[in-house]
């Protein structure tokens, strides 16, 4: 998530975590459920958004 906001130069995030779904504990790494946090500045507008990430057979999805 780190590296698509890097990408954007209007973008200057305020937070971007990684966390268990059911605990809200940072991970470093996917496994089981976890949920992608954000909150970004562009400009004078802050977006948050959250995405829910599974495991499903060896692979992660993420769930809109």
């Amino acid at each position: 998530m780190r590296e698509a906001l890097r990408a954007e130069p209007l973008a200057e995030p305020d937070y971007v975590e990684l966390v268990d779904a059911e605990t809200l504990e940072p991970v470093t790494l996917l496994r089981g459920t976890c949920l992608g946090l954000l909150a970004v500045r562009i400009g004078a507008t802050r977006l948050i958004d959250n995405l829910l990430i599974e495991e499903h057979d060896g692979a992660f999805v993420a769930i809109l």
